[in-house]
């Protein structure tokens, strides 16, 4: 398989030197500004979020292969305190936070006044887009298919690698059974993963196939991650979805086992952080307790992770091939 210059450039940005995606997620908006804004005025909120950020930001950005930040909160703020470190990766996502539709029928919808353009002009490496997605409501399922088709195309006109991170939620009995729906998850994400995997994508940012809270072994996880793997052409990486630390690096553990090329962790790290409401005893625990869960995180992907362009079956040093007129060659018609 080939790969383009800028794509190639870009995910070698967000990559480790050996390869594999430690990558630090904090473009959370909705999930804790319930924690960070109970009362406040929107000035407020805004501060509040952007401190949190700014704080995680410079405790990562020495440890992450790369950063994910928003384009509210986070990446005003990081940038412009110059709290991301040279030789870091930088994702910014793409998609408003929440979702359209209701609770059981969920659409993604694009940040207004935001886009493809502007994040690869900012010079950030890849585009993040979080896809609310069931598989088995096929007439929703293809209006989001297209969304991420016409993002992935914007992508490849621009050169730039696009992150997708499908998300399943439950419906009908689901949303008071747990159980079932973690029953239903294995069918429901590798489900997703054939639908989306092929649609122009660079990056599966996935979640793990099982629930390990319901389940009695392990075997149904290695099993179905193993088929995860199978399913998807691309390299793919774990999110934590605010899993509990320990529960998280197993799934890690496993993931890296069955072909994951690393992870993008962010509320497994830091949750416990946003209930902390004295400003230096927060800090004190991201800097102490979430930047070691973070290193180990590290070591588990370095140990255990594939690099990710062989699973492009690329090896490194033959990556693109070079002639004497490639310059020429490279995207043609498309000079500035």
């Amino acid at each position: 398989m080939s790969i383009s210059a800028g794509k190639l450039l870009n995910l070698t940005a967000l990559a480790s030197p050996r390869g594999v995606f430690e990558i630090a997620a904090m473009d959370h908006r909705g999930s804790i500004k319930k924690h960070l804004c109970p009362k406040n005025t929107d000035e407020e909120c805004y501060r509040n979020l952007a401190d949190f950020k700014l704080s995680l930001c410079r405790a990562f950005s020495g440890q992450a292969s790369a950063i994910l930040l928003d384009p509210l909160y986070g990446l005003p703020e990081c940038l412009s305190q110059n709290a991301l470190l040279p030789g870091y990766g930088l994702l910014v996502s793409l998609e408003s936070s929440g979702y359209a539709g209701k609770a059981e029928y969920r659409t993604t919808e694009l940040l207004e006044n935001w886009g493809v353009t502007k994040i690869k002009l900012l010079g950030a490496n890849a585009v993040k887009l979080l896809l609310y997605y069931r598989p088995d409501l096929k007439d929703l399922a293809k209006k989001q298919q297209l969304l991420v088709s016409r993002v992935a195309d914007e992508c490849s006109k621009l050169d730039i690698p696009l992150v997708l991170e499908p998300v399943t939620y439950p419906i009908g009995q689901e949303l008071k059974n747990a159980e079932l729906f973690a029953k239903n998850k294995p069918d429901l994400v590798l489900s997703t993963v054939a639908d989306l995997a092929g649609l122009g994508i660079d990056i599966l940012k996935v979640e793990f196939p099982v629930d390990l809270r319901f389940s009695l072994t392990e075997d149904m996880a290695f099993q179905s991650t193993r088929k995860l793997d199978s399913l998807c052409p691309v390299p793919w990486a774990i999110l934590s979805a605010g899993a509990d630390f320990s529960l998280y690096v197993r799934e890690l553990e496993i993931a890296c086992q069955c072909g994951a090329s690393g992870f993008l962790a962010g509320r497994a790290v830091w949750q416990e952080a946003l209930e902390i409401t004295n400003p230096a005893n927060r800090q004190d625990f991201i800097n102490r307790i979430a930047v070691e869960r973070f290193k180990r995180l590290c070591q588990i992907a370095e140990n255990g992770g594939r690099p990710w362009y062989e699973k492009l079956g690329l090896k490194t040093g033959n990556f693109i091939n070079p002639s004497q007129h490639w310059y020429a060659e490279y995207r043609p018609g498309e000079d500035l």
